[in-house]
């Protein structure tokens, strides 16, 4: 009779189509899905040839060599005679993967963290090299940064371009650190043009269907709260970066101007003359560096040292 019966079952044939996904971003795997994604991956090493499994990897590969590579050339044509410690060109590369790091394993954990996850390590990345170097190498790697992350996230174009946005506003807003309020008012420009140029694109991208509203309203407030928290980030870890990279930005400059600093009240008490000549020379060292376009900050307060010894 058990055999009767069971020749008595129809047979269930179920039909995937290729290319039809087995789970979707942010799904939490069903033990049936996950059985099916590892049958899919076996039976994709059975019958692909090494062609197949190797060239995108290859690519991937190359891509990625292709930007180390103009990384490189962009650093030695931009900087000729600039700071090449191999300690700095460390800490550089360990920025960046480590910022690549976050953004994957953030996005991978917390899905609904990805855009957050993508914006706050590519500002970090945009404002560190800024202020370790210049604004052409904060912008310049803050976009290659936002290339590697939107190919990594497999996200849409509009990704990029919302990456790129805060990264140029960044640049835009800061030249130099001289106050916090300087680094506070960057960040707040900075989560209004994100916020903005967040809303314009998932208008533009996202099908406006009903309840779609919150969902970019939401996405515009993540971006706005990331630009945000970076600034504060950035304030607490100053004095790492500047060690860091060995580097001394306009707000350590600007708190060695101060006459209260005991170094140079010292100077006052012990060399008067010498403390108002120096005075003297850092005035005009400022108007001089003023007039050409250097950095008059730094003069001004090599100058007031320079005498001490």
């Amino acid at each position: 009779h058990a055999r009767a019966r069971a020749a008595a079952v129809a047979p269930v044939l179920v039909t995937h189509d290729a290319g039809e996904p087995i789970y979707l971003r942010g799904d939490r795997l069903t033990g049936e899905q996950l059985t099916l994604l590892r049958r899919e991956r076996e039976e994709f090493r059975a019958r692909a040839g090494i062609a197949a499994i190797w060239l995108p990897r290859f690519g991937l590969f190359g891509v990625f060599g292709l930007l180390v590579t103009l990384g490189g050339a962009f650093i030695a044509r931009a900087f000729p005679r600039g700071p090449h410690k191999p300690v700095r060109l460390i800490a550089m590369g360990t920025l960046l993967a480590g910022m690549l790091a976050a953004t994957v394993v953030v996005a991978a954990q917390v899905p609904q963290f990805l855009l957050p996850a993508a914006i706050a390590p590519t500002l970090v990345v945009t404002v560190v090299l800024l202020l370790a170097y210049d604004q052409r190498m904060g912008l310049f790697f803050a976009v290659m940064h936002a290339a590697v992350v939107t190919t990594a996230l497999e996200a849409s174009w509009s990704l990029f371009v919302l990456l790129a946005i805060g990264a140029g506003a960044l640049v835009a807003q800061l030249r130099t650190v001289r106050h916090r309020n300087s680094l506070i008012r960057a960040s707040i420009v900075t989560a209004a043009a994100l916020g903005t140029a967040s809303l314009l694109l998932d208008i533009m991208t996202m099908p406006l269907v009903s309840g779609i509203t919150g969902d970019i309203v939401t996405r515009a407030a993540w971006a706005v709260t990331s630009a945000i928290g970076v600034g504060f980030f950035i304030l607490g870890v100053l004095p790492s970066i500047e060690r860091l990279f060995d580097i001394t930005t306009g707000m350590t400059l600007a708190e060695l101007r101060d006459p209260s600093q005991p170094l140079l009240r010292e100077l006052q008490q012990r060399a008067p003359g010498s403390y108002n000549h120096s005075l003297q020379v850092a005035s005009i060292a400022e108007a001089a560096a003023d007039a050409i376009g250097a950095d008059s900050l730094l003069l001004y307060v090599g100058a007031l040292y320079h005498d001490v010894g």
